[in-house]
């Protein structure tokens, strides 16, 4: 059932340490708190698609991840279909990320005569922007559901390589997203994901 795998797991797909992944994943749990508190929902346990090759030689029951004497941070592996995504927009997958300041909340659109181009406010002309996917997936077993995050590098894995970019101008990309969203949407497809959960961050 390789086509009904949403997200295998692969020895060459560990992710590499260094500063520079500690502090992207610094910025997807600040990003997550937000995300959840726009929401109006605060989980006790947020949790995140991840590549790393964990090893782990059996599947968690998603209402074992929420217990509270389930150790958190935590690593998961999950057998699970996936039930919702959101945004349900899939042009709002992806969001325009400064490279310097390591976060999306003070990149605007601004206008130029060369056409409409996105800069970071903190950073002005020196910030670097490119686009980044940050979405979440509502994954369901028959113990619970769990809303996860899936961004950055993991996302780009999930969607099989496909680069992140400006959606809402490049069909290409999103056509080839729809394609994935569907096939796994569908009732019979389930996959094996690999979690990690974190505390949300503090108010």
């Amino acid at each position: 059932d390789a086509e009904s795998e949403a997200y295998q797991k692969e020895p060459n797909a560990a992710a590499e340490g260094g500063d520079e992944k500690r502090q992207q994943s610094q910025t997807m749990e600040d990003m997550t708190g937000k995300e959840n508190r726009g929401n109006n929902q605060i989980n006790a346990k947020d949790a995140c698609v991840t590549i790393v090759d964990m090893e782990i030689p059996y599947y968690t029951p998603i209402h074992h991840m929420k217990l509270p004497y389930t150790p958190c941070p935590g690593k998961f592996q999950v057998r699970a279909k996936i039930r919702s995504v959101f945004p349900t927009d899939l042009k709002r997958w992806t969001r325009p990320f400064c490279d310097v300041c390591k976060s999306s909340e003070n990149v605007k659109k601004k206008s130029s005569k060369g056409g409409s181009k996105y800069r970071c406010d903190a950073c002005g002309r020196k910030g670097r922007v490119s686009f980044q996917y940050f979405f979440t997936l509502t994954l369901a077993d028959a113990t619970g559901d769990q809303e996860v995050i899936v961004a950055f590098d993991e996302a780009t894995y999930f969607l099989n390589g496909l680069p992140p970019g400006d959606l809402e101008e490049n069909d290409v990309t999103l056509k080839a997203i729809e394609s994935r969203v569907s096939r796994l949407l569908e009732a019979t497809s389930w996959g094996t994901f690999l979690l990690k959960s974190c505390d949300p961050p503090k108010e």
